[in-house]
This record gives structure tokens, C-alpha cells and sequence, in this order.
């Protein structure tokens, strides 16, 4: 009898095992909203991540350090993750961070929740690797994720000018993204392909939004759907790199009703996993 059990278990446990499997293989990214369309500054984190589970978020990605223990309790408790904290680090002849950054490691250690690290400053290479290193090297010791945020008008504008940075300092834990909107400001449309291969194998975050093709923010970040940049063609182009990592919301400045603005994006994006899931 033991060994009939054993003989039906073990194939079963197989099975499940195979099914898990597929589960992860196929998992859709997590997808999270930026809190700039979330009510900064206005609704609490409790708001906030109650919020996020009824529209069907998975994620949040936070501006700064205040507030970050009520915040982490308040998401764990409505089960949306923090995928992110948007901060800063600023080159020159003393490098230096964000205030309160550097005391907050404690409370990321060992988490999923990544830095968002813009650059800021001036200063030759040597001077945005050392403000990079402040944050980084502490981070790393205790099991964060820094990934660059390229930002247009700041020291790091554009992915491939991260990627250098990532290139030469060469740590473990340190990655960039790719932000959509900060891209097409640049003039990179047409070298988005070129740039997300590039980058791919230290990709770490994704950030989209509909847009115009040029334009000022109020063209280049738009409700996911609308403006004419094909975001879904976007979307195949990490497909083909292998990126399964976070992608994120921008909602800059985007008028209207946010609950509205975001179960209407959401919707899209959930159209674009369907196509992108066709063979």
C-alpha cells in the first residue's frame, strides 16, 4: 500500500512541479503605478495601497524615504509591493545623497524593493561614479538594488549614457532603467531597439506610459493607449531580450480623474499581455 501511495504521490509532485514551473515561465510582469499618480502628498499609504488592490495593481513605486516604515506596513498589509524608491544622488566636488537615504538602507535590507537613483550635479565621470558608489556600496551590503533612473536635464539623462556608469563600476547589485517618456525626450525613438539590447543584460526596471512621438510632457506622457508611439511594439522588443522585470506606470501631470486614468491604463496594459502572449 505505502509503495502504491508512493508510486501515485511522487508523479503528482512531478506535475505540480512542472505546472509551477510553467506558472513562473509565463508570469506577466509586475506592474506598478508611479505615486505621482497616486494622490502624493494627499492620500495616506494605507489610501494609497487600498487603491492599488481594488483597481488591481501589483506594485507602487515611492518618492523618498519619509514615511517609509507606515508605507511598507501599509502595503504588506493590502499585499502590493513597493517595487521602488525614486531618490537621488548628487555629483560635484563632495559627492552626496537624498537626506535620510542612507539611514533608511536599514529598513530595504534584504528586501525587493529597489533604489531609484537619479543623478543629479555636474562634474566629469569620475564625479557621478563617486556619487553613485555613496549609495551603491552601502546598498549593496546590505542586499539593495540601485537601478539608475535616467532623467532628462539631469547629469544622467538617457539609458545608454547609465549604462556606462553601470559598466564601469561594475557592481553586482547595481542596474538601470529605461524610462520611456525620458527616452523619447532625448530624441531615441528610433533607437529604441538598439538601446534596450544594449542595456538588457543589466536592465533591472522599465518605465511606460502612452506618448506623442516629440513634444513636451504634457505629449510625451499620456494615458497608456493613447498618443501615436507604438508602447506595444516597445513591449515586444524586451519580450525578445529576455526582460521579465518590473515595468511602471508614468503619471506625470496626466489631468482628469487619477482612479479613472489608472483602471483605464491598467486595462490596456492587460490587452497588451494578451497580445504579447499570442504566438
Amino acid at each position: 500500500m505505502r509503495h502504491l501511495l508512493r508510486r501515485r504521490v511522487v508523479p503528482l509532485l512531478l506535475l505540480l512541479g512542472v505546472v509551477l514551473q510553467l506558472a513562473v515561465c509565463g508570469a506577466e510582469p509586475l506592474f506598478f503605478a508611479f505615486d505621482n499618480g497616486l494622490g502624493r502628498g494627499e492620500l495616506t499609504p494605507v489610501q494609497q495601497a487600498d487603491l492599488l488592490k481594488r483597481l488591481g495593481y501589483q506594485g507602487i513605486g515611492y518618492t523618498g524615504t519619509l514615511l517609509l516604515a507606515e508605507r511598507q506596513r501599509a502595503c504588506a498589509a493590502a499585499g502590493i509591493a513597493i517595487a521602488n524608491i525614486y531618490t537621488a544622488c548628487t555629483a560635484g566636488a563632495t559627492p552626496s545623497c537624498a537626506p535620510g537615504l542612507l539611514d533608511a538602507l536599514p529598513l530595504l535590507a534584504h528586501s525587493s524593493t529597489a533604489i531609484w537613483l537619479t543623478v543629479q550635479g555636474s562634474g566629469d565621470d569620475a564625479a557621478v561614479d563617486a556619487a553613485v558608489r555613496l549609495v551603491a556600496e552601502p546598498a549593496r551590503a546590505q542586499g539593495i538594488t540601485v537601478a539608475l533612473y535616467p532623467h532628462h536635464g539631469l547629469r544622467i539623462a538617457t539609458a545608454m549614457q547609465a549604462l556606462e556608469v553601470v559598466n564601469r563600476l561594475a557592481l553586482p547589485t547595481l542596474g538601470l532603467t529605461i524610462n520611456l517618456c525620458h527616452e523619447l525626450r532625448a530624441g531615441n525613438e528610433a533607437r529604441l531597439p538598439e538601446i534596450i539590447r544594449a542595456c538588457a543584460p543589466v536592465l533591472r526596471f522599465v518605465s511606460i506610459n502612452g506618448a506623442e512621438h516629440d513634444g513636451d510632457w504634457s505629449r510625451l506622457i499620456k494615458p497608456l493607449g493613447e498618443g501615436a508611439v507604438d508602447v506595444l511594439g516597445f513591449l515586444r522588443t524586451l519580450k525578445t531580450v529576455g526582460y521579465a522585470g518590473p515595468i511602471g506606470l508614468q503619471c506625470y501631470n496626466i489631468p482628469g480623474n487619477q482612479e479613472q486614468h489608472l483602471a483605464a491604463s491598467l486595462a490596456t496594459w492587460k490587452r497588451y499581455q494578451a497580445a504579447l502572449a499570442l504566438p
